[in-house]
C-alpha cells in the first residue's frame, strides 16, 4: 500500500541499523551504549514514549475513535487485544531473562545506571517486546485510519522511539525490540486485511457531539 511507505521507509532504516548493532555488538551492549548517554531530558522522553504505548492508552483511544467510526475502534481494539494475547504467550514460551538478571549473572550490574523513577522489569519475560509490539501495532493502526503522510511518519518515528525507549530503560535486548516490531506490524497488518476481507464498513458513529 502506497500510503504506508512513509513508515516502512523509517522503519527498515531503523531495522537496518537494528540488525547491524545486534550483530557487531556482544549480548546488552546496545544496552550500555545507550545507558552511557543518560540525560534528565531524555529520561523524561522515553518514559513518556514507553508509557504512551500501555493499556489503558490502548483502551483511551478505542473509546475515542468511536467519534470517528466503529471500524477505527476495532483496529485498535483488536491491536490491543492481541498484543497482549500473543506477546503474554511468546514470553512464556522462549522465557528469556530480562537484561538486569543478565547483567546481574555476568557481574556488570554496577556499571548500569537507572533512573530513579523507572526502576526495569525483572523475571523471565525479555522475549520479545510487549511495549515494542503494542507501539507498532498501535502506530501502524493509526497511520492506516488516518492515512495522512505527516501521521504515518510521526507515527513510524513514535514506534522505533518506543523500541529504543525499551533498550534505553533497560528493560529489553535489542532482539528483544526487533521481533517485538515484527510482531506488532504483523498484528496490524492482519487485523486490517482481516477487516478488509470482512467487508467491514467504516461506518458512522451514533454518538454526536452536541454544539452550543
Amino acid at each position: 500500500m502506497k500510503k504506508l511507505v512513509p513508515f516502512f521507509a523509517v522503519y527498515f532504516l531503523a531495522m537496518i541499523i537494528g540488525v547491524i548493532a545486534m550483530i557487531y555488538t556482544e549480548k546488552g551492549g546496545v544496552i550500555m551504549l545507550l545507558n552511557g548517554q543518560r540525560t534528565p531530558l531524555l529520561d523524561q522522553v522515553f518514559i513518556f514514549l514507553s508509557v504512551a504505548v500501555e493499556v489503558p492508552v490502548f483502551i483511551g483511544l478505542a473509546f475515542l475513535f468511536l467519534f470517528k467510526n466503529y471500524r477505527a475502534t476495532l483496529q485498535i481494539g483488536a491491536a490491543g487485544v492481541l498484543t497482549l494475547i500473543s506477546t503474554t504467550i511468546l514470553k512464556a514460551l522462549f522465557a528469556h531473562p530480562r537484561p538486569m538478571q543478565y547483567f546481574q549473572e555476568i557481574d556488570k550490574i554496577d556499571l548500569i545506571q537507572l533512573i530513579p523513577t523507572s526502576q526495569p522489569y525483572l523475571g523471565l519475560t525479555s522475549f520479545p517486546s510487549g511495549h515494542t509490539t503494542a507501539a507498532f501495532a498501535m502506530m501502524l493502526s493509526m497511520a492506516l485510519i488516518f492515512d495522512r503522510k505527516w501521521i504515518t511518519i510521526l507515527c513510524a518515528f513514535m514506534a522505533v522511539g518506543t523500541a529504543v525507549s525499551r533498550i534505553y530503560l533497560v528493560n529489553h535486548f535489542i532482539e528483544d525490540v526487533l521481533a517485538g516490531s515484527l510482531l506488532g506490524i504483523g498484528l496490524a497488518l492482519l487485523i486490517h486485511g482481516s477487516l478488509e476481507y470482512l467487508k467491514v464498513p467504516a461506518w458512522k458513529s451514533i454518538i454526536k457531539i452536541k454544539r452550543a
